[in-house]
């Protein structure tokens, strides 16, 4: 296995991304691995008691549908109220692939939510 210089580490692409079938919507999303700059972004939202979980599952949205070609995000922090106005399944199914995707499991859950 070859030795990785900084260039070759810096620019590979290495987040996981999976597609999400979402009838309701007509298509389908792909959910992708966060940076670890958007988990600390996410975790941030979901520790702060002022805040309900309904806002920590948007933000997971937020933070992992991208455009399955290039891994960009498809939706900023400016599109928080607007996804919160979409049905809960569907964004309760994109949680539950963007959990798997990004390795969370119920035990790390329970301890940002402080159980």
């Amino acid at each position: 296995m070859a030795t990785l210089d900084r260039t070759a580490i810096l620019t590979a692409d290495d987040l996981a991304q999976e597609i999400v079938d979402v009838p309701e919507w007509g298509g389908s999303v792909c959910v992708r691995e966060m940076t670890g700059t958007e988990l600390g972004q996410w975790q941030k939202i979901a520790e702060d008691p002022e805040r309900d979980d309904v806002d920590a599952v948007i933000a997971l949205a937020i933070y992992t549908l991208c455009h399955d070609e290039t891994g960009e995000r498809l939706f900023d922090n400016n599109d928080f109220e607007k996804l919160k106005q979409k049905s809960i399944q569907v964004i309760l199914r994109i949680q539950n692939v963007a959990l798997r995707v990004n390795k969370l499991t119920s035990d790390e859950m329970d301890e940002l939510k402080g159980n």
